[in-house]
């Protein structure tokens, strides 16, 4: 197996979405059960950098928290039947502060696995949380730990990225949703 980071791309035409303050997020990041505590009213807006940019995508990333469509979280909800995954609900708001969609969830991966090298990556601590990395020179994982089964997952120490196979991977481009891109977890540097 050989796993993927989930990150979004903008094709041209569509918005990108600002960061909000988002509760729980040491939860999120940690793999912890928060959809009974989680509120029914966060939104995102687009971004205002961009204007004329208001189509929306399938997929987003943002500030670590991968946002999908009601059509592409109905996929996921197939391809991964045995998967624990949360669906937390997100609006997005347009330039104009109106609602353009409340169908959309941060997919919440309740699966940490423990399958990063800490010493061939070289990782950098966060200085206030010596159990949370920053970055790495080059992320190295021991794809060996990682389950057959377990195709959506988060890294430990490394929550706020999201880990897909890549097998999933090519089935969600090959779908066509919009928005998505995977790059290789070998090698990573925690920029991209």
């Amino acid at each position: 197996m050989s796993s993927m980071i989930w990150l979004s791309t903008a094709a041209p035409g569509h918005c990108t979405l600002d960061p909000t303050d988002v509760p729980n997020t040491r939860e999120l990041n940690s793999g912890v059960s928060i959809a009974a505590k989680f509120p029914t009213d966060l939104s995102y807006r687009m971004s205002d950098r961009f204007p004329d940019d208001y189509l929306l995508s399938d997929n987003f990333n943002v500030a670590g928290q991968i946002i999908v469509s009601a059509k592409l979280r109905a996929h996921l909800e197939t391809a991964l039947p045995q998967q624990k995954i949360e669906y937390l609900p997100a609006t997005i708001v347009n330039h104009k502060d109106r609602v353009a969609a409340s169908d959309y969830f941060i997919v919440h991966s309740l699966d940490v696995v423990d399958c990063i090298d800490l010493e061939r990556s070289k990782v950098k601590w966060n200085p206030l949380n010596k159990k949370v990395i920053t970055s790495c020179k080059a992320l190295a994982l021991k794809e060996e730990v990682i389950p057959a089964a377990t195709k959506l997952f988060r890294p430990m120490h490394w929550g706020m990225r999201t880990m897909a196979s890549a097998d999933l991977a090519r089935e969600l481009e090959a779908a066509g949703f919009t928005g998505l891109r995977f790059i290789p977890a070998a090698g990573f540097t925690g920029i991209g």
